[in-house]
């Protein structure tokens, strides 16, 4: 049984880390806790759907707007890195997304209190809503996430979209599972080494791939963009190397 006193504790520990990333970005403006801040929302919307159901997906619509203001914040700090690395000389257009991060930040910072307050609402609401849960719910999710994951990684006509969406699905099961107790979790059987590892390579093939699109984007550079696609393929290559490894984990 996973009791609500156990789902309300954890889910307490990703609220308040949050809140503090919230907290030191508007103090601190380091985009690492901007950062971090996105990834605890990520683990509080996938929990929250998980234990309290899809109705938890309206309720969260406060918290998915601040979520999607600090994602244009991000893509701009992101698309800023990556020319940093890939194309160091252009200074001129490095310059004008530094500007333009900065001033994102700032007016996203200037709603700190109001968005501290919507959070406030917000934490009273979810709390209210967490019920008992008998383990053969979990192990059932576990199962069904398990047989999707082996169908796609069966499928020869991967898409690039799905593969992300495969990401996804897996840092799922991983928020879940870290607050499952030992016994529940011995019951899953979930090797949680193996599966972050695949979703690590994933990320590392999505990161190569983006920087790629990037540089592209920007026109020159053919033989860092001819390097970097080399990347591409040989990260695609090692997902599905890992996942031929995974025969016991996809039961």
């Amino acid at each position: 049984m996973l009791k609500k006193s156990r789902q309300r504790a954890h889910f307490n520990e990703v609220w308040e880390s949050m809140r503090l990333h919230l907290l030191r970005f508007c103090t601190e403006r380091d985009a690492e806790d901007l950062h971090r801040f996105r990834v605890q929302v990520k683990k509080i919307k996938a929990l929250l759907v998980i234990l309290q159901g899809p109705e938890a997906r309206k309720r969260l619509a406060p918290l998915q707007a601040i979520f999607k203001h600090a994602g244009n914040i991000r893509s701009t700090q992101i698309y800023l890195q990556l020319l940093r690395r890939y194309q160091p000389a252009h200074l001129n257009r490095q310059r004008q997304l530094e500007q333009m991060e900065q001033a994102a930040s700032r007016l996203f910072c200037m709603k700190y209190d109001a968005y501290v307050h919507i959070l406030d609402r917000l934490y009273k609401t979810c709390s209210r809503h967490f019920r008992k849960i008998d383990d053969e719910l979990v192990l059932r999710y576990y199962d069904q996430q398990r047989k999707k994951l082996r169908r796609f990684f069966a499928d020869t006509r991967r898409s690039a979209a799905k593969l992300h969406k495969s990401r996804k699905r897996i840092k799922k099961m991983l928020y879940l599972h870290a607050l499952l107790s030992n016994k529940l979790r011995k019951k899953v059987g979930l090797d949680t080494a193996a599966f972050d590892r695949l979703q690590d390579a994933i990320g590392r093939w999505h990161d190569v791939a983006a920087a790629a699109i990037l540089l592209k984007k920007e026109g020159d550079g053919e033989k860092t963009l001819s390097r970097l696609q080399t990347q591409v393929r040989k990260r695609h290559r090692d997902i599905f190397s890992i996942t031929a490894d995974f025969n016991n984990e996809w039961r």
